[in-house]
C-alpha cells in the first residue's frame, strides 16, 4: 500500500502494482455505526442504555381494597391478562340525596381484558334508572398494586373519588 486517505467518509486505499493503479473503496462508516449501535457496556443485564424501568406480571387471583364508597373486591385471571368478576361493597355512602348501602358483585364471561396494564369496570346499580358505577384504574409496575378513580351516578348527583387494592 502506498497511500491511505479519508474521501466522502469512505477510506480510500491506493495499491500499486506493475505500474497500475487499482482503487479499493471501503465504507467504514457503516461499520463503525454499526459497531457502536451493537457495543455492549459490559454490565451483563442487556441494557441498552435507555432508562427502561422493570414490569412485573400483575398478580392473579383475588385483590381487595378501600374507595371513598366502601371496599372493593377483585379477581384477576390465572394469565393475569383479565378480571373475571368484580364486587364493590358500599358503606352507606352519601351520594347527592341518596345513600348507598350494601353490595353488588359482576362476574365477566369472557373475562373483561386488561389492556396496558388498565382497567375499566362499568356497573350498572339500577339498570331501570340508568344508575351506574364506573371504575377505572391503572396496575403499577411492580404488578402488585392498583389505583384509580371512581364516578357514581344515580340519576340525582355524580359522586366521584378514588380507590385502591393489592392482592391478598
Amino acid at each position: 500500500m502506498e497511500a491511505d486517505k479519508m474521501v466522502n467518509n469512505q477510506m480510500e486505499v491506493t495499491v500499486k502494482k506493475d505500474k497500475k493503479s487499482h482503487y479499493i473503496s471501503i465504507i467504514l462508516v457503516s461499520i463503525i455505526f454499526t459497531l457502536i449501535a451493537c457495543a455492549d457496556d459490559g454490565s451483563g443485564n442487556g441494557d441498552d442504555g435507555g432508562n427502561d424501568t422493570e414490569v412485573e406480571t400483575i398478580s392473579s387471583g383475588l385483590w381487595s381494597g378501600n374507595s371513598g364508597f366502601g371496599t372493593v373486591e377483585f379477581n384477576v385471571t390465572l394469565d393475569s391478562t383479565g378480571i373475571d368478576s368484580f364486587k364493590v361493597n358500599f358503606s352507606d355512602f352519601q351520594c347527592g340525596t341518596i345513600t348507598h348501602g350494601g353490595g353488588i358483585t359482576v362476574t365477566f364471561t369472557p373475562a373483561d381484558s386488561i389492556t396496558d396494564r388498565q382497567i375499566e369496570v362499568d356497573i350498572s346499580l339500577n339498570p331501570m334508572d340508568n344508575d351506574y358505577l364506573l371504575l377505572e384504574g391503572t396496575f403499577e409496575d411492580s404488578g402488585d398494586y392498583i389505583s384509580g378513580t371512581f364516578d357514581l351516578d344515580n340519576g340525582v348527583a355524580v359522586c366521584s373519588g378514588s380507590w385502591d387494592a393489592q392482592p391478598n
